[in-house]
């Protein structure tokens, strides 16, 4: 399995750069998987003669980094990250993570890893002294690499639906919602409630007729949601119900507890279910990517705005309408009070069990929201009219063509499949979070005398900036405009998705230095395939005309117990890889981890082992010390045709057996 990675150009070094780690924590058994793989790799080239560069680094992991520093502020200080201040706020995490990063250096060290030190990147430095040339390449390259692919229409700014904290207040990648099944009714911890929240129950109410008659003269809807009726705007059945179709475009519901008494038209749409629930679905465009598609769809609805009915925090805002007595509760507490309001009004017909799926956010423990925000997106289908993107299809399109056309090959095979699969699916990726650690945008919002809003630039500075925005909106003089650089930090993922140009001295060298680029293999987990390794292949070929940052990635599984279960604190299964090297040494867990089949989707470790391995080196060693007196006297050392060596060792043995 190692054949692909070792068949290399050898009129170069073979470079390897370490997956960073995040600097919120210590080494587990994943990373040291990973990289005792790199460092077999590492070793061999340099065994057999060629040079060979291993790039160690940390990634600076905004949300998480910045979840712990204001758990951290609040347990010793009693003080929030607005009490502070951004950059106070900035220069204590920044102290922090330099406190991390020597600890996990030393974890790497414990482990016997050969990497190339004084090559050492970090993926954030803004906060850190600029005199630190390292620290400082980075952050230029994810300005400048911003602001390129900002020019070509690759990087748009919109008001989409995307992936919301409220415990965070910030958008998340898809990457940190985790999901959770649940097969029916099921109490949850919900950060901002003080008890538990139940889930996995459908919900039943009636919506009336604008002119209804009696009290059952309406369209029941079910729902696992009915805090977000307060945004509803349609009800959409399938058009083809026999006990809905009369009724399409042709009668409204009043909303039963809105105070203007807003009207909601009853619209078909082919993608409801008639036997789900009711067959009637209530229409959240605000809150949900489904029901703003079919929206989107239906020309009836084309002039209906969506409605937000919670706030960045998670309570329930004015701007939809909501009844005074509901706006600032938390979702989950309007939840029963909107429960209890349909039951007054004779409008609720029960509820049942329900499987479902609930999105997770990773970092925070939050039931994740769908929320109506103007963010910053990657263009990853298709190309702006502007774009100089190297495929009408967009980087997505390029990316796939790599690995169908194999130029790009990944190992284990099977995931190759996955891959074009991905691409082919993946939509416009954001990339702006509402957090303080990380890379600030490097966009201004260009203000006119009146304050209102004349677009965003991109630019490397706000002189930069200012110059652009003459030159745009055909102005002779600053006085007449403002410039507002955007408060938002970039996802990490942006970041660390450049690093292959960063390490090779883009954008000083352009194109990138080629005794670091491309990269001669990269070795990663699969959990993070799609994004990290994806978002590298697509960032390094729109900025360098089409190249590959790496023609080879191998993947290695998921470190999991001897009953191949995840580790997790909860379940009380955790390896400390730091502590095993205590019990057997770095030797004995390099091979441990070696003798297994780690290309696995899931890789059993069973820490004992540790102990067969160190018992083993232990016999080599004994062996060793055996035998180098008796080959010295022989004059059997240091040959330099192992082959020959063999052959007169096997002769001397013989020697002494007769």
């Amino acid at each position: 399995s190692f054949s692909f990675c070792l068949m290399t150009q050898q009129s170069r070094p073979f470079v390897l750069m370490l997956p960073p780690p995040n600097v919120t924590g210590v080494l587990h058994m994943g990373h040291a998987l990973a990289f005792v793989i790199q460092d077999v790799l590492i070793r061999w080239h340099r065994a057999n003669g060629r040079q060979a560069v291993w790039l160690p680094g940390f990634d600076h992991a905004g949300i998480a980094t910045q979840v712990l520093m204001e758990k951290k502020l609040i347990k010793e200080l009693g003080l929030n990250r607005h009490q502070i201040g951004r950059e106070k706020f900035l220069d204590e995490t920044a102290k922090w993570a330099d406190q991390k990063r020597s600890e996990i250096r030393q974890q790497m060290r414990v482990l016997g890893l050969s990497v190339d030190w004084s090559e050492e990147f970090f993926t954030y430095n803004e906060a850190i002294v600029e005199s630190n040339a390292i620290r400082a390449k980075h952050s230029r390259v994810v300005t400048e690499a911003f602001v390129r692919l900002f020019n070509q229409g690759l990087i748009y700014r919109s008001q989409q639906l995307v992936n919301w904290s409220c415990a965070l207040e910030s958008a998340i990648s898809d990457i940190e919602v985790e999901t959770r099944e649940i097969s029916g009714p099921t109490r949850l911890p919900v950060p901002g409630h003080s008890r538990p929240v139940e889930f996995g129950r459908l919900h039943r109410f009636l919506y009336p007729f604008a002119d209804a008659k009696g009290d059952d003269d309406g369209v029941v809807v079910a729902t696992t949601r009915p805090e977000t009726m307060l945004g509803d705007t349609a009800v959409a059945v399938h058009p083809d119900d026999a006990r809905y179709a009369s009724l399409i475009g042709r009668r409204q519901l009043r909303h039963p507890l809105s105070p203007t008494g807003r009207l909601l038209p009853i619209v078909g749409h082919a993608s409801v279910d008639p036997n789900f629930g009711s067959g009637a679905v209530k229409l959240t465009p605000g809150h949900s990517r489904a029901d703003f598609d079919i929206v989107a769809e239906t020309p009836a609805l084309s002039e209906t705005p969506p409605l937000t009915v919670f706030t960045e925090a998670g309570v329930v805002g004015a701007d939809c309408g909501a009844p005074a007595e509901l706006v600032g509760l938390p979702r989950f507490e309007a939840r029963d009070r909107i429960l209890q309001r349909l039951i007054e009004l004779g409008l609720y017909r029960g509820a049942e069990k329900h499987s479902m799926t609930l999105p997770i956010c990773s970092r925070s423990g939050d039931i994740v929201e769908q929320q109506l925000k103007s963010q910053w997106f990657v263009r990853c289908r298709g190309s702006s009219d502007n774009s100089s993107s190297n495929s009408s299809g967009g980087p997505a399109s390029l990316a796939g063509e790599a690995v169908r056309s194999g130029q790009l090959s990944i190992q284990p095979e099977g995931y190759a499949a996955d891959w074009l699969e991905w691409m082919r699916r993946t939509g416009d990726w954001c990339i702006s979070r509402q957090i303080w650690w990380g890379h600030r945008v490097p966009a201004y919002e260009v203000l006119d005398s009146n304050g209102s809003s004349l677009g965003w630039l991109a630019a490397r500075s706000e002189s930069e900036a200012a110059q652009a925005a003459r030159q745009k909106f055909q102005s002779t003089s600053s006085s007449s405009f403002t410039l507002r650089r955007d408060s938002d930090v970039l996802d990490t993922w942006f970041s660390s998705g450049l690093l292959p140009l960063s390490l090779a001295d883009w954008p000083d060298l352009d194109p990138p230095n080629p005794s670091r680029f491309p990269l001669s293999l990269l070795e990663t987990g699969h959990d993070i395939l799609f994004f990290w390794a994806a978002r590298m292949v697509m960032l390094t070929q729109q900025l360098t005309g089409g190249q590959l940052p790496f023609r080879r990635v191998l993947l290695n599984g998921l470190v999991c117990d001897s009953r191949r279960r995840k580790m997790s604190k909860s379940r009380g299964n955790v390896i400390d890889p730091i502590g095993l090297v205590g019990q057997g040494g770095p030797d004995a867990l390099r091979l441990a981890l070696c003798s297994h089949r780690f290309q696995l989707d899931r890789v059993a470790f069973d820490p004992q082992l540790v102990d067969t391995c160190s018992r083993l080196i232990n016999k080599l060693w004994q062996s060793h010390r055996y035998l180098r007196p008796r080959l010295s006297e022989a004059g059997l050392l240091g040959r330099a045709d192992p082959d020959q060596l063999l052959d007169e060792i096997e002769a001397a043995a013989g020697q002494l057996d007769k």
